[in-house]
């Protein structure tokens, strides 16, 4: 697997245009693993948004609170206009779990916690924007 994008979600707004899909070993295409880290509001509107176009999702907080019901239902309820149920592969508290074998991680958090994990995403990174 190439390097691993990791972004902040400003990065994502501007530029969030690669495929969707990729081959796996096997040469079946498979959706792209997208990871988001944080679960606020802009997180959740990312799962939304990204289950849309078609990605597979994992999300990861720090703050087990706000996973516990997305993962005890296995994703989110989204409303509006493209609403319906998003499904969310992963929901966990451990970054290790969140992050391994994604192709893209996205950081949605404030600006002093977004700095620390771009530290700690280097880690298991190629690439940091």
């Amino acid at each position: 697997m190439g390097a691993r994008r990791v972004i902040s979600a400003t990065g994502c707004a501007r530029n969030f245009s690669f495929n969707t899909q990729r081959e796996s070993h096997d040469g079946q295409n498979t959706a792209q693993t997208v990871t988001i880290i944080g679960a606020g509001i802009g997180g959740l509107y990312l799962v939304a948004e990204l289950d849309i176009a078609g990605f597979k999702l994992r999300l990861h907080d720090i703050d087990d609170s706000r996973l516990s019901e997305i993962r005890a239902r296995d994703g989110v309820d989204v409303e509006g206009e493209r609403g319906g149920f998003v499904t969310v592969d992963r929901v966990t508290t451990d970054l290790p779990s969140a992050v391994n074998a994604a192709g893209v991680i996205i950081v949605v958090t404030g600006g002093n916690a977004r700095r620390r994990w771009r530290d700690h995403l280097r880690l298991w990174s190629g690439t940091v924007r």
